[in-house]
């Protein structure tokens, strides 16, 4: 009858533990797609909302306005 050799043990302890490492990790894994799953309809929900608040919002809020008249940027040149 033939023994097994040290190796051939070892060897599959090493996989185990390498599929025990990789299900560790995939496991991990789930859990954070599982936990963005679960935001998902509150975070798209802000997202609309921060949309709709900033369409909504005074254009004076959204862009700089100049009190000093017409400027070259905008192409009308100031009259003199």
């Amino acid at each position: 009858m033939r023994r097994r050799t040290p190796k051939a043990g070892t060897s599959l302890n090493q996989k185990q533990e390498e599929l025990a490492q990789r299900e560790s990790q995939l496991r991990g894994e789930m859990k954070k797609l599982e936990r963005m799953i679960a935001e998902a309809p509150r975070v798209a929900e802000e997202t609309t909302r921060r949309q709709r608040e900033e369409l909504l919002a005074p254009t004076e809020t959204r862009f700089e306005t100049d009190h000093r008249g017409p400027s070259k940027a905008a192409g009308v040149e100031p009259s003199q």
